[in-house]
Order: structure tokens, then sequence, then C-alpha cells
């Protein structure tokens, strides 16, 4: 077999968190990995929680933004953790990462980005309700 990878015009970024106790992954489409943009995701994933949720994070420099910082600071919901540097495989969120790849990016042809996340987001709702 000869592994494929997507050539399409375009590009998204997919934010992405994972529940670990729901088993349940959160995702926002955006244009770029910008700061700006991981700011957006954390306001989105703080209208998702009630209560205090940790946000366990790689040391990615969007990650490390001043607003980003702000938005663990300001007591609302999302706290930060960490992870050494150095160690993916500490990362839960890159196992899903992986399987989109796997599962649904690799040896596929899509016309358009739309399609790509469409085809995403059907994996990850029966992802989601597999417990």
């Amino acid at each position: 077999m000869v592994k494929k990878n997507q050539k399409i015009k375009g590009k998204k970024v997919m934010f992405a968190a994972l529940d670990l106790h729901e088993h349940k992954t959160y995702r926002k489409y955006l244009p770029d990995m910008s700061k700006e943009n991981f700011y957006n995701f954390l306001k989105f994933l703080r209208g998702k929680f009630e209560e205090d949720v940790y946000i366990i994070l790689d040391n990615h420099p969007t990650h490390r933004s001043r607003k980003a910082k702000q938005i663990f600071e300001d007591g609302r919901r999302l706290k930060s953790q960490w992870l050494p540097t150095h160690a993916p495989e500490l990362n839960a969120v890159d196992s899903v990462f992986s399987r989109i790849q796997r599962k649904i990016l690799n040896n596929r042809h899509f016309t358009s980005i739309e399609g790509v996340e469409k085809a995403i987001d059907r994996w990850i709702r029966r992802f989601n309700v597999m417990k």
C-alpha cells in the first residue's frame, strides 16, 4: 500500500481539546495557528464548561502568548497545566490528530477544505459517543 497525503488548495487549522472525563473532543477551525486564533479557541472552550477545567498544553509558542496567559489568570474556568518540554507522547490530544490523519486524511481525495472539515466532524461525532 502506498500512503498518499492530501494536496488541496487552501488551509485551515483545527484547534482541538480532548475532555478525558466525558470522552469528547471539542474543535474549532480557524485560518492559522496565530496567537489571536488560539485565544479565540480558549474563549470558545471557556463557554463550553460551567466548572473549572484544566487545559493541558505543550510548549508551542502560540500557547504561551500574553493573551493566552491572561485568559488562564483571569480566574474564569480555564486553568493551565504545562507538559514537560519534548514530551509529545504525554499530549492526549495528539492521539486524536494522529487518528484523524490515518483514518480520514491519508489515501482520500477531498475537493475542498469544507469537505475535509465535514469528514473530520463526522468522525469526531462518532468518536464522541464511543465510551
